[in-house]
């Protein structure tokens, strides 16, 4: 019989009626489960050891903080892995790229022209941390004024360029515009919806006097 970290035991069952199901038991009094769960650690960290991952725990119930600094270091081989990899399929679907516009050539099918190439961009490697973290951290580089308005984009998604991140901030200024208006033409359907136009009717006095006024004695 054979027996290991991975290997699965097959329990044929016996189809004849009244038969008991086929179960299987372990042959101490009481399962080796410790030993058994290190055996199974010890072989993860191994297989994490040969693909260059390192520092990282399996310990169950460990529950000490990581600041960001420590996860940085923690998940720099990570990283590094994650980025030579992508590296390398990059070139790889370029160069396979070569090859099916080659069969297309060969086969008449003139799907692609000589010119055509292709870009891969996989998602830039990054520290893993929450949605609220990473929020703060954007508000509190706003607040510092170290970053400007576009740049949160890119940090909460890195594959942004410059100009998608500015692009993607209009969009997000032009809806919050319109939701504004929608709001105005609800509140006050009879008043122009655009609110600049309220702002210069107030200052040139065409707005409704809200203010005090005078009664006369």
């Amino acid at each position: 019989m054979e027996f290991g970290v991975l290997t699965a035991v097959e329990l044929p069952q016996k189809e004849d009626d009244g038969m008991p199901e086929t179960t299987f038991d372990y042959k101490t009094s009481g399962a080796q489960l410790v030993p058994m769960q290190e055996i199974d650690k010890g072989y993860v960290e191994q297989v994490a050891r040969q693909h260059g991952l390192e520092n990282f725990d399996l310990d169950q119930g460990s529950v000490t903080a990581m600041n960001g600094i420590s996860r940085a270091i923690a998940g720099a081989s990570v990283q590094k892995v994650i980025a030579n990899n992508q590296k390398a399929y990059s070139r790889i679907e370029k160069e396979m790229f070569k090859v099916i516009k080659a069969w297309d050539k060969y086969n008449g099918t003139g799907k692609f022209s000589e010119e055509d190439t292709l870009q891969v961009t996989f998602p830039k490697p990054k520290i893993l941390i929450s949605d609220s973290e990473a929020l703060d951290n954007i508000e509190k580089a706003l607040r510092l004024g170290v970053i400007e308005e576009w740049e949160k984009l890119i940090k909460l998604d890195p594959n942004l360029t410059e100009q998608e991140a500015k692009d993607k901030l209009k969009r997000i200024d032009d809806a919050k515009m319109e939701r504004a208006k929608n709001n105005i033409s609800t509140m006050f359907p009879d008043k122009k919806t655009d609110p600049n136009d309220i702002e210069n009717n107030d200052e040139e006095g065409n707005g409704d006097n809200i203010g005090p006024v005078d009664k006369e004695s």
